[in-house]
């Protein structure tokens, strides 16, 4: 199967990351039954829990922290409708050990109406007993008595296995993600060599995997590390395509180094009410530390981003992903590890779709397609709270009381702490 010479994990961050869609019909489904001792339960309340450790333990996060999250996106506010989607596996001790469900796309994007397989996965210690094409084909049936006639299923090549299984049981890949995602699908021909995919290239071992690395350039004198990662992936140039996210390095510590993204990653409000507030309610500090961390890192990915305790004047934080502060940007740009000219910076053409300000053609050429993007906190040496906040101008100027709160144009440059041990 794995033509590579390297063995892989069933789910393995070293893969680069391609975003990958499935579909089928839900006619002439196949039937195959659990193995004995197995059965199959719907969903009831409470079960919240056990649907976090099942998708824990398959490695799709790595704490209830992190699925929290997950779960109050896709169910968090549509609980009474999962005792006729969400599906578990049971063993003879009646514990819940695999789970998938017959949902639909929760970003209403897709307009076919097609249901949509989600969250497929089997607790580790369970995965090679034969639970999975059992698992699916039953989701799918179910899928199919609440009306549906068309099944889609969004995978990606980190877990290329469970791909292989979508293949084994009548996915294929839609035409736009066959295109969009040509590398992607090179390299589940070349992990899996399937048969349906016979007309796709295999990707080269170098094509696959993704370097952890520090990528060094040589001088004459020593090897210095470059100033820029790749890590994740975001729409970029496309609505509907991730791609992966270039992050500049901002300050090398032992053990950890400081990122924040090379580019202007998505435009958001700082907080969806003009009110007075801080960094620590604020409502882009929950979307970076739970939307934007669960969907734009994989698992393996999240286990290198650390918590850090975040410094603000009215109440310090615990946070994943944050915004720099006023200090924090003129400390880093001017005197650290970057260079001034990289503090301003130009937005994604994701961004601009979706509705942020950019320097057009028409204006200062030099500084085409650069944003603002927002920092921290208001930068007063008060302890209050305020109804605007400070941002980083095109150019680079730190405006202290750049816009207020719900402004819709600004931009978001995420940063993190990088555990480089």
């Amino acid at each position: 199967m794995n033509e590579t010479g390297i063995p892989f994990d069933n789910h393995d961050g070293r893969i680069q990351y391609y975003e990958l869609l499935l579909e089928r019909d839900l006619e002439n489904l196949p039937s195959i039954a659990l193995p004995e001792g197995y059965k199959f339960v719907f969903y009831q309340p409470g079960d919240r829990d056990a649907w976090i450790e099942i998708e824990k333990s398959a490695k799709e996060f790595i704490s209830n922290a992190q699925g929290m999250p997950v779960w109050n996106l896709y169910y968090g506010k549509k609980e009474e409708t999962l005792p006729k989607r969400m599906v578990f596996v049971e063993n003879a001790q009646g514990i819940k050990v695999a789970t998938a469900t017959a949902y639909y796309d929760i970003k209403g994007r897709d307009k076919s109406g097609a249901g949509w397989l989600h969250w497929v996965a089997v607790r580790r210690e369970y995965q090679g007993k034969g639970l999975s094409k059992p698992l699916i084909t039953y989701v799918l049936s179910v899928m199919r008595e609440l009306g549906y006639t068309h099944a889609k299923i969004p995978t990606q090549t980190t877990t290329w296995l469970a791909c292989k299984i979508y293949l084994d049981l009548g996915f294929r890949p839609l035409t736009q993600n066959a295109v969009h995602s040509k590398k992607g699908w090179e390299i589940i021909k070349a992990l899996t060599n399937h048969t349906s995919l016979s007309d796709v290239q295999a990707a080269s071992v170098e094509d696959i995997i993704m370097d952890w690395v520090w990528l060094h350039r040589k001088n004459e004198k020593e090897s210095e590390l470059i100033s820029e990662i790749t890590l994740g992936t975001y729409p970029q140039t496309h609505m509907e395509e991730k791609e992966p996210i270039e992050w500049i390095v901002l300050k090398k510590e032992k053990n950890r180094c400081l990122c924040v993204s090379k580019y202007l990653l998505d435009c958001r409000q700082y907080h969806d009410v003009l009110e007075k507030v801080t960094w620590s309610k604020c409502t882009l500090r929950k979307w970076l530390n739970e939307e934007f961390l669960s969907t734009a890192f994989t698992s393996k990915e999240r286990e290198r981003i650390l918590l850090s305790d975040i410094k603000n004047p009215m109440e310090d934080t615990q946070d994943y992903l944050f915004l720099l502060s006023c200090h924090e940007a003129e400390t880093f740009f001017e005197q650290g590890n970057a260079l001034y000219e990289e503090q301003g910076t130009a937005t994604t053409n994701y961004a601009r779709l979706r509705g942020a300000w950019f320097v057009d053609e028409s204006e200062e050429k030099e500084y085409l397609n650069h944003g603002t993007w927002w920092l921290r906190y208001y930068d007063l040496d008060e302890e209050e709270k305020y109804e605007y906040n400070s941002a980083v101008n095109f150019d680079g100027y730190i405006e202290r009381g750049a816009e207020d709160v719900t402004g819709t144009d600004c931009c978001v440059r995420p940063a993190f702490w990088l555990k480089t041990d």
